[in-house]
């Protein structure tokens, strides 16, 4: 976490599951409380499951609720592009990091 400018980084790392849902809800929520702009950068995941995936839908949900910003940013390991394409927050699991985040934001953010 960070506090320049008010803005918070959430960095996702190595391979999360159920077994991690409830650490990392705790974590969004405390940063979400703390900050009006959230980064969430994927750069160091390398696996997630389903329910990290709807961890990242309910941030975004409650973001819209509490009037702040959520930032997708860093690149993605195949696992994860695998993931989001079966998920269907992806058109397609070979796609370029830039067109992934493109494409998460609008699905994650368009849910609530």
């Amino acid at each position: 976490m960070s506090n320049s400018e008010n803005i918070g980084k959430l960095s996702l790392k190595g391979e999360l599951s159920v077994s991690d849902a409830e650490n990392i809800k705790n974590v969004m929520l405390k940063i979400l409380k703390e900050f009006s702009i959230v980064y969430v950068n994927f750069s160091l995941l390398e696996d997630l499951d389903s329910s990290i995936i709807q961890l990242l839908y309910a941030l975004c949900i409650q973001s819209k609720k509490e009037n702040k910003k959520i930032i997708f940013e860093g690149s993605f390991s195949p696992n994860v592009k695998k993931r989001f394409y079966t998920s269907g927050l992806i058109s397609k699991s070979n796609l370029d990091d830039e067109i992934i985040i493109d494409q998460i934001s609008e699905k994650i953010r368009n849910v609530s």
